[in-house]
């Protein structure tokens, strides 16, 4: 995934320096323990590198031995050298902010990144009963009581993405992922917001999933969900409903990471390696083939959504 955002900033940069060049801004919103960051400027050009202006968000703080591992010196105000950043050309500036992205975020010029993080935003589940939408309420052992009507502005949204859900099924609702993919593009004064997620949509929801997505993940393994903080609660984004929500921001395109990694495939090594079924790859080392395989395999990464959003002061593609 690295290598694929790393030519997503490539491709920012070029088209902001076709207007006026200067400092790029690299954000990670949900950035985790910060290596898809760290990968990122990496595999960047140095002289790209060098003017780059990276900066990490998360609630957590920055995991134990994350400035040893990645960072040279930590300055006062949270400013820090990224070591692997410094190259003839100058240092990298990278921040580390522990809060809420749509509170950190910094105005932006340049490249927004959240990966993973929508699915991790907590929503609310209804149940359809024969008197309409309800909330289901939980225990911290998982168990589940149907709870009161849904709030208005959760009806409304219900009946735009599952206005034709069948009794008893389940629906995430995803209002709160869409005001924070919202929040997210209003700091982008000008360049690119990429989302990356698990991804489900309206006709997805009733046929596949009509008891929701929700699920627990304890040390990489599926589990139970339950809210008692011993593991990480995720559903699926509407990713519909995300794409309508930004569509009054900026210009929305919306594709998975397989497509992602066939235009990146066609531009680094030619045509023959674009979106042929695969048969392109041999072109490539055999490690490198079966990497980019499961990157392009719509049953596993590349069936993530990777929804990508501009805004630019005059055109931009």
């Amino acid at each position: 995934m690295a290598e694929l955002l790393a030519a997503e900033l490539t491709r920012v940069a070029r088209l902001l320096d076709a207007q006026s060049p200067g400092d790029i801004d690299l954000v990670d919103a949900g950035a985790g323990g910060g290596d898809l960051l760290a990968g990122v400027l990496a595999m960047s050009e140095p002289t790209l590198v060098s003017r780059t202006q990276a900066t990490a968000i998360d609630f957590r703080a920055a995991p134990e031995g994350y400035l040893a591992r990645h960072l040279d010196r930590p300055v006062a105000d949270g400013t820090a050298r990224w070591a692997g950043g410094r190259t003839e050309h100058g240092p990298l500036i990278a921040r580390w902010r522990r809060g809420d992205a749509r509170v950190e975020c910094p105005p932006t010029r340049g490249l927004i990144v959240a990966h993973e993080l929508l699915d991790d935003v907590p929503c609310d589940v209804a149940v359809l009963r024969h008197e309409g939408w309800r909330y289901l309420a939980v225990d911290l052992a998982g168990d589940e009581v149907v709870d009161g009507p849904v709030e208005p502005s959760d009806a409304r949204w219900l009946q735009r993405w599952a206005g034709d859900a069948r009794l008893a099924d389940r629906v995430e609702i995803g209002r709160p992922r869409d005001e924070i993919a919202v929040a997210l593009a209003s700091h982008l004064t000008c360049g690119r917001l990429i989302i990356i997620d698990y991804a489900t949509s309206a006709d997805q929801r009733r046929r596949l999933h009509p008891d929701g997505t929700l699920t627990g993940y304890r040390n990489g393994h599926q589990c139970r969900p339950r809210p008692d903080g011993t593991m990480n609660l995720t559903a699926h984004v509407a990713i519909d409903s995300v794409v309508e929500a930004l569509s009054s921001v900026g210009h929305v395109r919306l594709g998975t990471v397989a497509d992602a990694a066939d235009r990146h495939l066609a531009e680094s090594h030619g045509s023959s390696a674009g979106p042929d079924g695969g048969h392109g790859l041999s072109v490539l080392p055999f490690a490198e083939r079966m990497r980019w395989a499961r990157v392009r395999d719509l049953g596993s990464w590349g069936g993530f959504a990777w929804l990508s959003l501009d805004r630019w002061d005059t055109g931009g593609t």
